[in-house]
Formats: C-alpha cells, structure tokens, sequence
C-alpha cells in the first residue's frame, strides 16, 4: 500500500515527527514558500489586481522533486497553521495539481495532538488565502513602486516597503527629536531620616508651586528655601492593599520584546531558536497574538503547582487577558508543551535560557497576584511661601504575598524606570514629630527622549497597529541589511 506524503514547511520538524507518527508516512518539506511575485515585474495590475506568481528559482529543484515524489499518492499538507502556512499549502496544491489535498494543522508537535490534528484533516481555508493575497499585493503596490522611485533618485539599488519604511521613519523621527532637544534644569528637595533603624526620604510635594503650563521646578531660590526646613509633622499616614498582577503568556512580539531585553538576544535570533524548540516539540507555535492559554493547559500548570507544594499559589479560575486591538487569536500563546519538562535534556545556551523565559511566564501568567501594603505619608513643615504650604511626602510598600514573583522576576518586554517608592518605611502615627538628617536641594536635567531598542521598536509598531508581529524580526534584519540603520550599543541610529 503506498504511504501518504505529509509536506511541512521546515525540514527541522521531520525528526521529531517520524519519531511520534512512525513509519506511516513519507515526509517531505517545502522549505518555506515555493512561490511568490516576480522579481523584475510588478506581477499586480488593474482593474483586478490578481496576482501573478512563479516558483522562486531557489525553489525549482525543490518543486520537481515534490511533483516526482507526490505523484500518484495522497498528499497531506501540514504547513504552518497561520496565514503564510496556509498560503504555502495553497500554493503547492496548485503548483503540484492536487485535486483534493488534506489539510491538516498542529500548534504543538505532541502526540496527542498530532493524533488529534490528523483524524481531523479539512480543507484548504480560502478566506486566509485571500488574506495572505490582499497582504502580499499591498506590499508590492508600495514597496515595488517605492522601491524603483528610491532606486532611480539615488542611483542605487535601495528598498522600501509598506512596513519597512514606516518602521525606519520612527527611527529617524526620533533621532530629528534627539537633535531638537534643548536640556532644561529643574529642581526638588529631598529630606533624609533614621526612624527606628530606618533610613528613608521623603520628597517635596512641589504641584501646587507650579503654574498650569509649568512641569517642573526651575526657580533654585525657592527651592533653597523649601530645603532650610529641617522640622515635620506626620500629618497623616495612609495605607491600602495593592496587587501586582502577571503578564499573560507570551505572544509573538512580547517573546521577541522580552528575550531582548532579558537575554540580550535580537528579534530574529529569538525567532530561529523558537522554531527550533517548537520543531522539537518543546513549544506551541511560536507566531500567535493571544496572551491566553487553552483550558487545558491552564489545568497542566495548576496541576504542576499543586504537586510543586504551591497550591496556594493557585487562583479561584483562569486569568484572562486582553489582547492588543487588531490581534488574531487564533492559537493560544505560546508555552511549554508540557509545564513539568522544567528543563528539557540537551538543551543549553540561548535555547535553554529562551525555553525558560517562556516556561517561567506560561506558569506565572496562571498563578495568584503578588500582593503588597503601600503606605504613604505626608509631612507638614509648619512653613508657607506666597501663601503655600510646604507639603512633603514619602511612599513605602511592604510585601504581603509574593505571589507569582515566587517564580519568577518580573521579566519586562521594555526598558522600565525604577521606582523609588519600594523604600521600607518606619512605623508612624499622625502628629508624630520628626527632624530630618539632611534636607537637600535636588539638581536635575530634562532628559532627551531615548533612541529606540530594538525591543521598543518591536513595542511602538505594534502600539501603532503597523505590520504584524510575526514579520518584525524580517523587518529588522531588512533596516540593517540595507544600512538604514546601525545599532550603537544597543539603540538604534539612523544612517545618511
């Protein structure tokens, strides 16, 4: 009996498949997409704007030896199951005359869900096809045009596209913002005590010294004087609880945000090893918009945390999150295939760190908040000036239940500030009088808006609703390869 031919999308994930579904098929790969526009030629023209599409000359070979290989046999196309992988299957379904292919999609390489993915094949989906098309055409009526015009007017071969060019624009944007800026020094005051063994400070509540269209203070003679007050009164102290909730699990763009910033690992790196671990079953499908898990796999993670000795880490029902405006959910996010493989055998390096930044995250994004007393104080000096009261305050916060950060640090996606109220703060009661160590004026510079990361320009072309998360790395790599942009340290810089 002749086997069927299952085609993927990436040689990498043929091990791991013959392993789980043995012996009963032949598999073969695509590798990636085996057509696309012409290279010289618009391939897009009115009224209808049907496309136009060859197969790639990197791909012929590839192409004739799927036609050799699939004739007179069942074909299964087990693409990628996002847009571009149905594209793909779209395109070898016509390119390789195939009158009634299974499609058959997967978001982890697991055997359970293989077994369920193949006992439940459909057909090609049109509607993602359309989309893949409609995408495909607007980016060659922008960047082929553009690109010639750029090409003409320079007198060489440069690029631009419909997503390229406005993510290069916010670089330069913000460079033309950098060279505009004109430093403006501004003042505070700061008061320093030792209550109870504890050195904590307290800040100048400058808001009602400055006018409607004033954000700082720029008068140092006020401050000087804010700064001779050495005596308070506790005027009143305040407490409530806060909570600290967890990211959701990761998406496309947040994986890629966070394992820049926390593991010092580019876009397009991160994207190359994820689908590695994704090829070895490790993780779901890493290109995905949802920050929500499946039920099922909320179930995994509780039932880890139980056995973990954490079952009080465990909340009342699953926390949902929202997604960005626009998104496309239809895989859940990505997470370990299975939460108990803490650090799967083999894996070292980048592949290990990046499995489990994504394994700490699906986890902590299903576990109870962080809960914390925040205490703030405000002290009354006794002093006016033009008929102001000279108003200072200090902030505490006291851990209460640490919650998800038992497990992990809060791994950001961007660059944050650190705060300064996490200060400890002395116990104290309302008209409690206090002397301040030392009461000192603060010198401060307005600060230029910072260059982008490549973090932070992941984060601003999603926040502006500009491409998809899943071309972000490509559109990168593209800046730098075409020397539109440098990076200088880790920021990003405009080129001539």
């Amino acid at each position: 009996m002749t086997k069927p031919v299952i085609i993927v999308e990436s040689p990498n994930k043929i091990k791991k498949l013959k392993k789980l579904l043995g012996d009963r098929y032949i598999f073969t790969a695509s590798v990636g997409h085996i057509r696309d526009l012409p290279n010289k030629t618009m391939g897009v023209a009115a009224p209808d704007y049907q496309p136009t599409y060859v197969v790639s000359d990197d791909k012929k070979r590839v192409v004739a030896d799927l036609k050799k290989l699939c004739k007179g046999k069942e074909v299964i196309l087990a693409t990628d199951p996002d847009r571009e992988g149905e594209a793909i299957a779209w395109h070898l379904a016509e390119v390789l005359h195939l009158r009634s292919p299974k499609r058959v999609t997967f978001d982890q390489i697991t055997q359970s869900a293989l077994e369920k993915a193949f006992a439940n094949p459909r057909t090609i989906n049109n509607d993602l096809v359309s989309a893949y098309a409609g995408r495909r055409v607007l980016d060659r009526l922008v960047g082929f045009k553009t690109s010639q015009a750029l090409s003409n007017l320079t007198g060489e071969r440069f690029s631009a596209g419909r997503v390229q060019s406005p993510a290069l624009r916010l670089v330069v944007d913000r460079e033309r913002e950098i060279d505009r800026f004109v430093s403006q020094t501004h003042f505070g005051v700061q008061a320093e005590f030792f209550t109870d063994t504890i050195n904590w400070v307290a800040s100048w509540d400058s808001k009602p010294f400055l006018a409607d269209s004033e954000k700082y203070i720029v008068d140092r003679a006020l401050a000087d004087e804010v700064a001779t007050v050495t005596h308070f009164v506790v005027n009143s102290v305040s407490t409530k609880e806060t909570q600290q909730h967890p990211n959701g699990a990761f998406t496309t763009s947040t994986l890629q945000q966070a394992a820049s910033v926390s593991l010092k690992i580019k876009p397009k790196e991160t994207m190359t090893i994820a689908q590695q671990l994704f090829a070895d079953g490790l993780i779901t499908y890493m290109r995905t918009d949802s920050p929500n898990l499946s039920e099922e796999a909320v179930e995994d993670i509780w039932l880890y945390l139980r056995a973990a000795g954490k079952g009080d880490y465990v909340p009342d029902q699953a926390l949902i999150y929202k997604a960005k405006s626009g998104s496309q959910e239809a895989h859940e996010a990505i997470r370990p295939t299975e939460v108990t493989n803490t650090r799967p055998e083999g894996l070292a390096g980048q592949a290990l760190a990046l499995y489990r930044l994504i394994w700490e995250r699906a986890v902590a994004s299903q576990m109870k908040p962080a809960r914390f007393d925040v205490t703030t104080v405000m002290l009354n000096t006794g002093k006016t000036i033009d008929g102001k009261a000279v108003i200072f305050t200090a902030k505490g916060k006291v851990l209460l239940f640490d919650g998800w950060l038992s497990l992990t640090n809060d791994k950001t996606e961007e660059e944050k500030t650190v705060s300064l109220d996490n200060q400890q703060l002395p116990s104290l009661t309302e008209g409690q009088s206090l002397s301040s160590q030392k009461t000192e004026v603060i010198t401060k510079q307005t600060k230029p808006p910072a260059r982008y990361t490549q973090a932070s320009l992941i984060k601003k072309l999603e926040s502006e609703e500009i491409g998809r998360p899943s071309t972000y790395a490509s559109i990168l790599d593209r800046l730098f390869a075409q020397s539109y942009v440098a990076e200088e340290g880790n920021k990003l810089k405009p080129l001539d």
